[in-house]
């Protein structure tokens, strides 16, 4: 084998796929259906579970096991308690962003807009179970 060269596993198509994140054996991807979940425990055979936060999303973050959507000037949040099956709470909105790209650690959130970074302290989410 070369090693210069990757061997293709598996290929799925995805409409308008904007980016991908791995938690535990699960692919996250956001598209504009929302967010496309895969487990690959085996990256041979992914296996397309759900969608979660049905809305169209620019970019995903997951932080302490919620996963975040973010779309112009809404975040959108998932409860991961089971990675498989995400558990919708809701998203928060402000005229304070308008960004395309996320990245959420330790509850403390960077949006990329335009010409700005956006700094953000995000509340801890009330989850619905």
């Amino acid at each position: 084998m070369d090693i210069c060269t990757p061997v293709l596993l598996s290929k799925k198509y995805l409409v308008n796929g904007k980016k991908i994140l791995i938690y535990e054996n699960y692919a996250y991807v956001a598209h504009e259906g929302g967010i496309a979940v895969y487990d690959i425990s085996d990256p041979s055979y992914p296996k397309y579970l759900t969608t979660a936060l049905p809305v169209f999303l620019s970019d995903v973050s997951i932080d302490n096991g919620i996963l975040y959507g973010i779309e112009d000037n809404c975040i959108y949040m998932a409860y991961l308690s089971d990675p498989a099956n995400p558990i919708d709470q809701g998203y928060i909105c402000s005229n304070d962003f308008y960004g395309r790209n996320i990245l959420i650690k330790n509850l403390y959130g960077i949006i990329l807009e335009n010409e700005n970074l956006v700094f953000l302290d995000m509340p801890q989410p009330f989850f619905k179970k």
